[in-house]
């Protein structure tokens, strides 16, 4: 979802003046509009728009003496305040002062004010000064995104960029004011600040104390007033989430707690459960310590780095839960790879984005960011710095101390390591550094139309992707430029920066795009964007909800000075609140909003799902309310509801009234990564509008969701969703059956590892040594079991794996289009570059493949003709008949291997083999002639498989291959198809293929009944493998006579390099060309050897104006003469390796060529052009053979004059082949 872009921008914290002191901590505000940077002696804090120093904190040396120097730092939730820690057990508070500045006051304090010199020589003597005006420095350069943040006409400038909503504010002066300070007599092992206390974990005794802040009322009474002890253990760090209220501790023996602080005046309590290194984990589990934690909140997972550089993330439930297990995160397993240079040493950040769709990890050597659920999108590890530049200056490919995510993740702020690296000082100007980021448009707005759509938002810009309405091989050609770079307004950007919202139309015409407030939009016919007209009008509101483009009507869920609106614009209509087509307002926040045809969807925080229609009317554009549910007790947190969507059954879509469609719907929630459907069910009770909901959990770690209700074929009401691997694919998602209960994962109700603590615990005796589970406490009575049930998810129809990150599914293509981030290091270059490239994949197989492994050939074929017309079909057809075979073959193999074992463990020698395994015809298993165990002599009657290895349905099903066979026949590329698949897998497979396919022979003579002589011509090399010689050779000479009958000289001179390759004594093309009867009334008996070559060159003339290529004809004349046959007595000199070698020279051939690798794995050699490994390619049938390589039989010269034929090692054996490999023409052949 998230990826990176472009280069890092170097930040340079010394031009104030500081001490050249190495940074060695960064913090960022809640709101993202400030930052600090930490060095041993100073405090900086920097806006993030623009990225600059606003003010900084130089302690004195008696300071430092005292106190003790600077090691850690953290903001107060509200951003007034930020509190040091030092290495004496101190803890400096200092407060945060924003004063108004120059910007609507005017004062002339302000920082950022301009003020021309006065001085001697400041002006002409036309008393003119020399120095530009303000106005003339407004004028002549162009504020950046967020630089005028907060200094909108509006008195809410100062309130935006202090009050959370991102960037900041250059109308604002920000002072540093020391506070007080704090002694922690227990000594000081970590800090923590939240909205009412400060909570410090202290060394002797482990404790947590909470300290409430300076200023509130009976501060001092409260002021060790909550504590807790677990099992003697120092807690190193503290991590809190406000939106879950849950702490995660990690304490000095690696163990990670979830706790919940209960903030009650009686008797304030710590409660929770350890979830990592619990001392009730199985003996066969490593425990590695934890080190670093975070939480997502959007998706409820708790995360924790380890000191082996491995994450492990964990699925947060409820404070009474103990959060189980969903999955591990390595590099080198992301990577797959476990190369030398993949060390990353232990995890020193982590940090998830504000939406919960990207974690970046620092290691003391690197970083990386993954997706929610798995797939790395970035990493520093390579194996090639040494193609890097010697003056190579991003330090933070190399280790990073800390990172965190810039206003609306559009930036990852880094601290590189402050350890030297390689004997080498550090460079305090490289130490901090901002990498932008692209994010897909989904992760902020989740909506029907921006998952139709490749649809990716930059910080100033958005790119939409357009390769759908390109011609079929531009969309699969990564060379393609078919992405739309649109630039968001810079006038925008400067006042409304970050961009929260983006949204496209249904036809991709149209863009609206949202940031902090206001809106604007986008025509492409038009090129044009268009504003509000009044700038008063435009800060009066901001979007929160979302943006819907039905039609030319732009659809706005709004916060106008705390009404929540849903306004109606339209395109053609200027910007202004007097132009709305409709106001609709409701009574909570709008959470989402999703439009599907005309009705539109929105859910509340609240818990309440809305329904409402587009009514279009002659002079009017409206929305009428349908109806309305609440989801109260169903959906537990609004605010984690990442994605929404109904589907509607085709008869109420036909016959019913849109009215009624919430009755009937199937309504669709994406709820901390589970893709749940609601089904509604009619209660026993009168009111026909009372429904009930059952609910429904499809998957679990889904990131974000397709549907496609109007899809093709049995496509219609599917589900597609991502899990951070591949994508599942449900289809019909209307008649999913009902899952059943399950027990949860972990099926244990834990005590061991719980806290549970109290203040006064010790008036009480001697406190409890919890980390052993002596059972719960006092509490115990209102803990929640760990034994609630959960549904089980139900099995996908289909999993497509993939290498890239998916952005959208184009369905008329065929085709999933993603990204692919890169990193790009280069000798000439200072810095890394990213990059990235679009990537595709087919689903048309795995879709063809589960029809039929129901045997549901009839909707196959439906499926199949509606993308018969593409370009690559064939090759989707080829991948289908490529992953079957492999499955079934390879599984038959096995098992005859099985039974060979078992038969020779037994020493049975009349014993029967598996029944699944058919044996030969002489009661034995097939051998090749290598020794290897093949399939031989199997039909499709012989085929009794368990296919439960085949896929991931669990229910049983025949053979598969030969239900693929006859869906193939249905298609004209079905010849090809079974060749080009048996080209790009083992001999061994062949006779199981070919079984089912019918006889290669059969198939070769269909393709000559078709006239599709190339396609006849890639069976040649299956037939030479399977038949006979003298067989093979007149199969090459059929077609060479037809390739004669029809001109084709390309394919003439393409047979004839083939048969010179497989029989490098030139009998086999000498038999060949005599058959098809090229060289009749040539009587080569009564020839002699020197009137020899004055006939070649007469019969070459005489054909010429007949035959094109005259070089052919002679080329043929003279293979003729020279290969066999009667000729061969009478042409004693084709033995010294001169006539041959001629004779082949003339039509641009070398004589006893091997055309492949001389290793006995395989040959490469075919009449038609192959590709280069197994994975089938989209150049299926290419009509031409590239020539050999240089070297593989050259010519060379004799000290007679003479040409010397170095012959190669003899072509392997047929019995050998596994598959064919490309070749590289020679130049003029």
């Amino acid at each position: 979802m998230y990826w990176p872009t472009s280069a890092a921008r170097a930040l340079t914290p010394n031009g104030a003046g500081s001490p050249a002191h190495p940074t060695i901590a960064i913090a960022r505000s809640r709101s993202g509009a400030y930052w600090a940077s930490l060095t041993a002696a100073s405090l900086t804090i920097w806006a993030t728009r623009p990225c600059q120093i606003v003010a900084a904190v130089h302690r004195t040396q008696r300071s430092l003496d005292e106190y003790g120097a600077n090691t850690a730092l953290s903001f107060k939730p509200d951003g007034s305040a930020i509190i040091i820690e030092t290495d004496a057990s101190y803890i400096l508070l200092y407060d945060i002062v924003f004063t108004p500045g120059a910007s609507g006051s005017g004062s002339t304090s302000s920082i950022y004010s301009y003020t021309p010199s006065s001085g001697a020589g400041s002006k002409s003597a036309k008393k003119e000064s020399y120095a530009p005006t303000s106005t003339a420095l407004r004028g002549a350069f162009q504020p950046e995104a967020g630089e005028l943040v907060g200094s909108s006409l509006t008195s809410a400038g100062a309130e935006l960029s202090r009050g959370g909503l991102g960037g900041s504010a250059p109308s604002e002066v920000v002072e540093i004011s020391f506070r007080l300070v704090l002694r922690i007599d227990a000594g000081l092992s970590c800090a923590l600040p939240v909205e009412s206390h400060m909570l410090v974990s202290t060394l002797s005794p482990p404790a947590i104390q909470a300290i409430p802040w300076p200023g509130q009322d009976n501060a001092t009474a409260k002021t060790t007033v909550q504590s807790s002890v677990i099992n003697e253990e120092r807690v190193l760090s503290l991590v809190h989430s406000r939106v879950m209220n849950t702490f995660i501790w990690i304490t000095e023996d690696g163990r990670a707690y979830s706790t919940s602080l209960t903030m009650d005046a009686k008797r304030p309590t710590w409660r929770g459960k350890c979830f990592h290194g619990a001392p009730n984990r199985s003996r066969n589990e490593t425990f590695v310590p934890a080190c670093k934690a975070a939480v997502n909140a959007r998706f409820s997972l708790l995360t924790v780095g380890l000191e082996d550089g491995t994450l492990r993330v964990y699925t947060y439930r409820s404070p009474t839960k103990k959060p189980l297990f969903s999955h591990p995160l390595s590099i080198r397993s992301s990577l797959r790879s476990t190369a030398s240079f993949l060390k990353t040493g232990k995890v020193t950040s982590l940090a998830w984005t504000s939406d919960g769709y990207a974690l970046a990890v620092g290691w003391e050597h690197g970083w990386a960011v993954w997706s929610t659920y798995g797939k790395l999108m970035a990493s520093s590890f390579r194996d090639d710095w040494a193609s890097a530049s010697k003056h190579f200056s991003d330090s933070f490919m190399f280790g990073v101390d800390s990172v965190f995510w810039g206003p609306c993740n559009s930036e990852l702020f880094i601290l590189s390591s402050s350890q030297p690296k390689n004997n080498k000082p550090i460079d305090v100007d490289r130490q901090l550094f901002a990498l932008p980021f692209a994010r897909s448009a989904v992760a902020g707005q989740h909506s029907p139309d921006n998952t139709r759509y490749a649809f990716v938002q930059l910080d100033d810009a958005v790119l939409v992707y357009r390769g759908s309405d390109q011609p079929d091989m531009s969309i699969i050609n990564p060379e393609s430029d078919v992405w739309s770079h649109i630039k968001i307004p810079q006038a925008y950007l400067a006042l409304h920066w970050p961009i929260r919202y983006a949204s496209i139309s249904n036809d991709g015409r149209l863009i609206a795009v949202a940031g902090r407030r206001g809106l604007t939009h986008y025509s492409a016919i038009s090129g044009r964007w268009k504003r509000y007209v009044l700038p008063s009008q435009e800060s009066s509101f901001s979007v929160r909800g979302g943006l819907q483009w039905y039609q030319h009507v732009l659809i706005a869920a709004c916060d106008a000075g705390g009404e929540n609106q849903i306004r109606l614009y339209s395109r053609d209509l200027d910007l202004d609140n007097s132009q709305l087509l409709h106001l609709e307002t409701l009574p909570s926040p709008i959470i989402l909003t999703s439009l599907f045809d005309n009705s539109l969807l929105v859910y509340t925080a609240d818990n309440t799902f809305y329904h409402f229609l587009i009514v279009i009317t002659k002079d009017s554009i409206k929305l009428e309310l349908c109806g309305s549910i609440t989801f109260e007790g169903v959906v537990g947190e609004p605010s984690r509801v990442r994605g929404m969507s109904w589907m509607i059954p085709k008869q109420q879509q036909v016959y019913g009234n849109p009215a009624d469609d919430l009755i009937v719907a199937t309504v669709i929630f994406l709820i901390d990564g589970k893709l749940v459907l609601l089904r509604p069910r009619q209660t026993a009770g009168e009111d026909y509008e009372e429904v009930a909901y059952d609910m429904q959990i499809l998957a679990d770690r889904i990131e974000y969701y397709w549907t496609h209700l109007q899809g093709i074929g049995s496509l219609e009401n599917s589900l597609w969703g991502y899990d951070g691997h591949g994508i599942k694919l449900w289809l019909d998602a209307l008649t999913i059956e009902q899952a059943e209960y399950v027990g949860d994962e972990d099926g244990t109700s834990s005590s061991a590892g719980d806290v549970e603590s109290r203040p006064d615990r010790e008036a009480e005796g001697p406190k409890p040594d919890l980390a052993e589970g002596d059972g719960p406490g006092p509490d115990a009575e209102v803990e929640e079991t760990d034994r609630d049930y959960e549904y089980k998810t139900i099995q996908e129809r289909a999993y497509m794996p993939l290498d890239f990150y998916p952005l959208c599914v184009a369905m008329e293509k065929g085709i999933i289009i993603g990204i692919e981030p890169e990193t790009s290091v280069k000798k000439n270059m200072e810095f890394t570059m990213f990059r990235s490239s679009t990537n595709t994949h087919l689903f048309l197989q795995h879709v063809l493949r589960h029809h039929l492994q129901l045997g549901q050939l009839e909707e196959a074929v439906k499926f199949g003709w509606h993308y018969a017309g593409l370009t690559y079909f064939a090759h989707a057809l080829e991948i289908l008949l490529h992953s079957v075979l492999e499955d079934e073959a390879d599984y038959l193999q096995q098992r005859e291997s099985q039974a060979a074992r078992i038969e020779g463990a037994h020493a049975d020698s009349n014993g029967a083999g598996d029944d699944d395994v058919p044996p030969s015809a002489n009661g034995s298993h097939a051998k090749d002639v290598s020794g290897t165990s093949t399939i031989s002599s199997v039909t499709t009657n012989d085929l009794r498989i368990d296919t439960n290895v085949f896929d991931n349905n669990d229910e049983p099903r025949l053979q598969v291959l030969p239900n693929v066979i006859a869906f193939l026949q249905h298609f004209n590329p079905y010849l090809s198809v079974v060749v080009g698949c048996a080209r790009k897998t083992e001999v061994a497979r062949w006779k199981y293929l070919f079984a089912a396919a019918g006889e290669p022979r059969e198939l070769f003579a269909r393709c000559l009944e078709l006239d599709e002589l190339n396609v006849a011509a890639s069976y040649l090399l299956v037939l030479h493998t399977l038949e006979p010689p003298e067989e093979s050779t007149q199969f090459s000479a059929r077609l060479l006579q037809r390739a004669m009958e029809r001109s084709d000289w390309r394919l003439c001179r393409d047979l004839m390099r083939f048969l010179s390759s497989v029989d490098e004594d030139g009998q086999a093309l000498a038999m060949a060309v005599e058959q098809a009867g090229i060289l009749q009334g040539v009587d080569w008996s009564k020839r002699d050897p020197e009137k020899a070559a004055a006939t070649i060159q007469k019969v070459g003339t005489e054909r010429a104006e007949i035959l094109p290529l005259a070089g052919t004809v002679s080329g043929l004349v003279s293979l003729s003469a020279s290969g066999g046959g009667k000729g061969a007595t009478l042409f004693p000199w084709r033995h010294s390796g001169g006539g041959l070698a001629r004779s082949l020279g003339q039509v641009g051939l070398r004589g006893g060529t091997n055309w492949g690798p001389t290793s006995p794995a395989s040959l490469g050699t075919s009449p038609s052009g192959v590709a280069p490994d197994r994975r089938p390619s989209f150049g299926l049938l290419s009509p031409t053979l590239p020539a050999p390589p240089s070297g593989s039989g050259s010519t060379t010269p004799t000290g007679n004059g003479e040409a010397q034929t170095a012959s190669p090692p003899r072509p392997a054996s047929p019995g050998h082949l596994s598959r064919l490999d490309d070749v590289e023409e020679e130049e003029g052949g």
